[in-house]
């Protein structure tokens, strides 16, 4: 049941799509009004570049931290329970605590870094095509660590 849970979150950091909300219609300016006593509407500048892919994009950088963040929690928890690394490259970084935490910020700040500059070299779809193979990829690591867990009880 928890691993129906664990995919559940999981869809979610990957396929969550942000509301946006509409914007509210212009009333027109009485033409017998003089111009100055009209006061502006308050308007909201978005961002250049804010896009519902920009958004995410954005949405998946959280999700990318967050997994890592799982990874890293998940196995230092199997670890301690007796557990063994599977990764042969992560082993050396497994010997410490902050060790692995650094190993991932560093990776999660590489992923992101990447995708950011395809995105800002207008290579958009590169940019979303490399968080949804690195969640996925993440994704997959997530869901590992959780059945080891679970079989460590």
């Amino acid at each position: 049941m928890r691993s129906i849970y664990a995919a559940v979150f999981v869809s979610l950091i990957l396929f969550a799509q942000p509301a946006h909300a509409q914007d509210a219609p212009q009333v027109p300016v009485p033409v017998a009004v003089a111009p100055a006593a009209v006061p502006r509407p308050l308007t909201l500048d978005v961002p250049r570049g804010s896009t519902p892919q920009r958004t995410l994009l954005l949405s998946m950088y959280a999700g990318n931290a967050a997994l890592q963040g799982y990874d890293a929690y998940s196995t230092l928890k199997a670890l301690r329970s007796g557990g063994a690394e599977a990764n042969p490259v992560m082993g050396f970084a497994t010997k410490s605590s902050a060790g692995l935490i650094l190993v991932k910020v560093g990776m999660s700040a590489v992923t992101i870094f990447t995708a950011e500059r395809l995105w800002r070299h207008n290579h958009r779809g590169h940019a979303i095509a490399v968080m949804l193979l690195s969640n996925g990829l993440m994704a997959i690591v997530a869901a590992h660590n959780h059945a080891v867990l679970q079989q460590l009880r």
